[in-house]
């Protein structure tokens, strides 16, 4: 399964990079640049287009300094006095299987075995009876050493071809070789590996946090389903003259329905006592609320907080009152009853 996976990845690859390949050369279209060999064995740049170099037209054509720009695509004419050219002459039907037929026929139509030779093809001439094909052959190890010079440049591909007179003019035959390395098309597909890659690793990264997500959402979903049906059942238990006794969570609830909550009955306190009273001690415990403090009038305090009538009542003194050391006041301790909401008088 996941070599099928992969096949197919690499598949998708190879597409997208091939259709990028051919986007990329439409936009910037790679020069065609032609070199013709010399007598003596060089390559020389010609201010001739490719098509007349090729129908051997070249010979009063001015050379100039080699200018092959990168990523070029290079034709090479060979000189066709280095080649020997033979004709083969083979029967129509014989047309679709011409690539093997010359190549067996190489080394006795030369002195060279195919390996050792580097040849090419191109029929010269045709009737109704039969084919003529053209065999040029040269030496490969010779031709590949005047061809060492092309290997530093960075360019896409190489054709060779050499121009072979025949009756009508010349004619002009690719060569089946490839002397030196040219750049791959591996490029596109780097880049869009790359891109894939990247793309996988978003995809992964966003299901993650999708993941974490979903779960932080079910469970406040499920958080509040809870409360949602605690609130109901209350709802039915009130409508039923129930008090909630026997269920936790609504005897929970109506609780905190009915007590005062201790942030409620610090800010009371807040309220009655004097600027001249701090508090150093605060303890809630069934409905009861124990303080303790210094304050320079302690005889005061239990009737201001019951003055209030608020959220405290029947506020005493709990222990006897001392002088503070050190200070002016006295340290008190009082307790008073936490009221239920339904008991504020108004």
């Amino acid at each position: 399964m996941i070599s099928e996976v992969t096949t197919q990845i690499q598949r998708a690859i190879d597409e997208v990079a091939d259709a990028f390949a051919a986007a990329r050369t439409l936009v910037a279209p790679r020069a065609e640049i032609t070199l013709v060999q010399q007598t003596d064995g060089r390559f020389l740049q010609t201010e001739a287009d490719s098509q007349s170099i090729a129908d051997g037209f070249n010979a009063k054509r001015p050379f100039i300094a080699l200018k092959i720009p990168e990523n070029a695509d290079i034709v090479l004419v060979c000189d066709a006095s280095r080649f020997l050219a033979r004709s083969l002459s083979l029967p129509a039907g014989a047309r679709a299987f011409l690539d093997g037929i010359v190549r067996s026929q190489i080394d006795r139509l030369t002195p060279w075995k195919v390996d050792d030779a580097i040849f090419g093809w191109a029929v010269s001439e045709e009737t109704s009876t039969g084919i003529v094909v053209c065999v040029v052959a040269a030496e490969r190890v010779d031709f590949e050493a005047s061809l060492s010079e092309f290997a530093r440049y960075n360019i896409h591909s190489v054709s060779l071809r050499v121009s072979i007179p025949v009756q009508d003019g010349a004619l002009s035959v690719p060569l089946d070789c490839q002397p030196f390395a040219t750049r791959e098309t591996g490029t596109p597909r780097r880049f869009v590996a790359y891109v894939a890659a990247m793309a996988v690793v978003i995809a992964l990264v966003g299901q993650t946090g999708a993941f974490f997500v979903q779960s932080l959402l079910d469970q406040e979903l499920i958080t509040l389903r809870t409360e949602s049906d605690a609130l109901r059942q209350l709802i039915v238990s009130a409508k039923a003259g129930n008090n909630g006794e026997g269920n936790p969570v609504i005897a929970s609830a109506q609780r905190k329905r009915a007590e005062y909550s201790a942030s409620e009955i610090l800010n009371e306190l807040a309220k009655v006592l004097p600027d001249t009273t701090y508090l150093t001690v605060i303890d809630v415990e069934n409905h009861t609320v124990h303080f303790e403090g210094v304050s320079r009038d302690v005889t005061a305090l239990p009737e201001l907080i019951n003055a209030s009538r608020e959220i405290l009542r029947n506020a005493s003194f709990s222990a006897a009152t001392v002088r503070q050391r050190g200070g002016e006041g006295d340290v008190f301790r009082i307790d008073a009853k936490i009221l239920n909401r339904a008991e504020i008088v108004p």
